[in-house]
């Protein structure tokens, strides 16, 4: 997903790339856990997490520190270039071309020409002390050693479904990743349960009857998630001595509330539900980038 969008520069080109790369991070992660690799099907899920938002964060540092170094004609050369590019998709994107030529012609011109100046100006920042592998993609090595070092305060758990069933990696504090297969957590289920989820709730306010349903799929959702999900994970948790954890859902399992799934007792004489959040302090991560400081600094030396 990250090759696609880097070579876009306007925010709806990267995200229609990252439309068409839906699910691939999920489905690659899961084959190389079948495949016994948990490093690499690690690796896999950090690179399909949340492009987006690590890319601006990196930029919004890089940019700042560069202005606080005195390089501010980097800066505005980077906002011109990015701004062109940005520019040249949008203007040509829907046949418009005032010349009255073919507009795909002259918008390939248009974006070749504005993507050379980018790259210069990329290179430019590139050259300052600091900054050598901005807006490049991080090998394996690097993304590997931004999970772990993430996760050795707190665990972190990726959570993603797959047609032949779901997978969990659970990145320990000494390193170690715990891979748990999820044999329920199937796309289909994942598919059906947020279209049903997020369609009670829309229509949770029209009548009583609405409100009923509203809490009914609500509660089945929690309950699902619990026997799909929960058991397993609260199980390997709690024989670890696990009693944090980020979570890192991937698709569309980060539009339900994880925290709030159960699962019943085993006993029958006294019966209640055990809840995630009741036994785990759980919190929620878009990947292991956001794990790092609230603004990462980048030292521009001279």
């Amino acid at each position: 997903a990250d090759r696609l969008v880097r070579v876009q520069a306007a925010r709806r080109n990267k995200e229609s790339r990252l439309k068409l790369a839906r699910g691939i991070s999920a489905q690659t992660a899961t084959a190389w856990v079948r495949l016994g690799n948990a490093r690499q099907a690690l690796i896999a899920a950090e690179r399909g997490r949340a492009v987006m938002l690590a890319e601006s964060i990196t930029v919004r540092t890089a940019l700042e520190a560069l202005q606080s170094s005195g390089r501010e004609h980097l800066v505005l050369a980077y906002e011109a270039a990015a701004t062109r590019l940005a520019r040249s998709w949008a203007r040509f994107d829907d046949g418009d071309d005032p010349a009255g030529g073919s507009a795909s012609g002259v918008g390939a011109m248009f974006r070749n020409q504005a993507q050379i100046d980018l790259d210069a100006v990329l290179e430019s920042m590139r050259s300052v002390h600091g900054l050598e592998t901005f807006m490049q993609r991080p090998s394996d090595d690097e993304v590997f050693a931004r999970v772990i070092d993430a996760a050795s305060i707190t665990p972190i758990a990726y959570l993603m479904a797959a047609a032949s069933g779901g997978t969990a990696l659970t990145v320990r504090t000494d390193g170690s990743i715990a891979t748990t297969d999820l044999p329920q957590l199937t796309d289909e289920y994942v598919v059906a349960a947020v279209s049903s989820y997020v369609s009670a709730y829309n229509d949770r306010n029209i009548d009583q009857g609405r409100a009923a349903a509203w809490a009914y799929t609500l509660d089945e959702t929690l309950r699902w998630l619990g026997e799909a999900i929960g058991k397993t994970l609260l199980d390997l948790w709690a024989a670890e001595g696990i009693r944090r954890v980020n979570l890192v859902p991937m698709g569309g399992l980060g539009l339900l509330p994880l925290h709030a799934m159960w699962i019943d007792s085993a006993s029958k004489e006294s019966p209640r539900r055990r809840y995630l959040l009741d036994e785990i302090d759980v919190a929620y991560l878009p990947n292991a980038f956001a794990a790092g400081p609230a603004r990462p600094s980048i030292a521009v030396g001279e």
